[in-house]
């Protein structure tokens, strides 16, 4: 179970914020979005997971 402190932390992670609209924007699908408790990555490698996605798509449609 996540705590309210961590669930606060990503709330109010305006970044993060920003990167998981972008992701959604580009895939359309919640999955590539949504936080996997006890997941492989940690708040900051999902951010980066997160920027990946969204290089990735800015570097092929240009």
């Amino acid at each position: 179970m996540l705590s309210e402190e961590f669930k606060d932390r990503m709330r109010n992670d305006a970044e993060l914020q920003e990167l998981r609209r972008k992701v959604y924007a580009i895939t359309g699908q919640l999955k590539d979005i949504s936080f996997c408790i006890g997941g492989k990555y940690t708040l900051e490698e999902w951010k980066e997971q997160l920027k990946k996605i969204v290089e990735e798509h800015d570097t092929t449609s240009q």
